[in-house]
């Protein structure tokens, strides 16, 4: 009888441990992490879009790192450089170091000025977001600078190519309604428009 004991042990104890082999879960690949880049990402924007702009008196400037120009299509590019803790993940993320500044949007006639800057782009598949931060005026009764962070950009037709670790990026951007809301409110005109096409982001990242 002990014998039989014995033996009905071990018979339950290989069991339990075939079951827990079988029941053990597989270890999924961990998550790639950003790491740190350098590049720039660009917002060109579309033709009609600026058009009504400008009808409008609403321009966009440079500053601090960011620059603004005019290239030989006549449409107006914003550049975010990628520096300091500016990082990515493979043509899936972007994030730009907020320390970089952000492009002013001036309203001439309305003599108003907000900024647009941390710029956060994401993509999956051929979508994706931009999210950023307005930051509007000083209010001296409350002593307090507008700022809020929001999707700023909806993108659609994103592509992408990767060779080694540097990778480009290219999509349409539609202005978000929380977006064309802001900027209007804060720059005191009617220019932009929920769902309209802004124009394009282009982006080339190096080391990530």
């Amino acid at each position: 009888m002990p014998s039989m004991t014995r033996r009905t042990l071990v018979s339950v104890a290989a069991v339990l441990v075939g079951a827990s082999i079988l029941a053990a879960p597989a270890h999924a690949s961990a998550p790639t992490a950003a790491s740190k880049a350098s590049g720039d990402v660009s917002i060109t924007l579309g033709e009609t879009f600026q058009a009504k702009m400008f009808k409008a008196g609403v321009f966009i400037y440079d500053a601090n790192a960011i620059r603004v120009g005019m290239g030989s299509s006549g449409m107006l590019t914003i550049t975010f450089p990628l520096t300091g803790t500016s990082s990515a993940k493979a043509t899936t993320s972007i994030t730009v170091d907020p320390e970089t500044g952000g492009a002013e949007f001036y309203n001439g006639p309305a003599v108003t000025t907000v900024g647009l800057g941390n710029l956060v782009v994401t993509r999956t598949g051929t979508t994706g977001t931009v999210k950023g931060s307005i930051i509007g005026a000083y209010n001296a009764s409350t002593g307090k600078q507008f700022s809020k962070s929001l999707t700023v950009f909806t993108m659609s037709s994103a592509q992408t190519t990767k060779s080694g670790k540097d990778w480009t990026l290219s999509a349409d951007l539609t202005l978000t309604k929380d977006a064309a809301n802001t900027l209007n409110s804060q720059l005191n005109t009617k220019v932009f428009k929920s769902g309209a096409s802004f124009g394009s982001l282009s982006a080339e990242v190096n080391g990530s």
